[in-house]
């Protein structure tokens, strides 16, 4: 581990690490350059970064989606989350996903969605273990055609 990481929001400058490790974690699910650099740019998404003595840690980027009408709570996307690799199983991905939870609820979000690659049960394990449920009758593709496990967390 490269020792503790620390979560700040993310920064201009934190843009080339981000899309290098989505490059790298997502190669096989899409364009991951292309889809993370649209919502680093996004106005309604929020990036944060771990960040250590030796570097970048990870990210995890949340977007906002408004529900339909006028009574519906708006809900939040795990865009993406990722760590290097001497930064997993050392609880920096817990810290980024509760930043990003936080960055949900002052959105005053409903709930949580994302999705992880069917094949990814490392993945699943810890979004289950952070509160998400699997949803299984929902169909979902990655843009490379991979599929995808929708997952979704209440935030109230």
């Amino acid at each position: 581990m490269q020792g503790t990481c620390e979560i700040r929001r993310g920064a201009a400058r934190d843009e080339g690490s981000i899309l290098g490790l989505g490059e790298e974690l997502f190669q096989d699910l899409g364009d991951y350059r292309e889809i993370l650099g649209h919502w680093l740019e996004h106005p309604g998404s929020v990036t944060w970064v771990a960040e250590g003595e030796a570097g970048f840690c990870g990210f995890s980027i949340v977007a906002r989606h408004h529900g339909l009408g006028f009574l519906w709570r708006p809900w939040v996307e795990l865009v993406g989350i990722g760590t290097v690799t001497s930064a997993r199983r050392c609880g920096v991905g817990r810290k980024l996903l509760q930043a990003a939870t936080a960055t949900g609820r002052a959105w005053d979000g409903r709930e949580m969605r994302l999705h992880t690659a069917l094949g990814n049960e490392s993945g699943q394990a810890f979004f289950r273990a952070s509160g998400f449920n699997s949803q299984p009758g929902q169909a979902a593709f990655y843009p490379s055609g991979e599929p995808a496990l929708p997952m979704v967390r209440q935030l109230v």
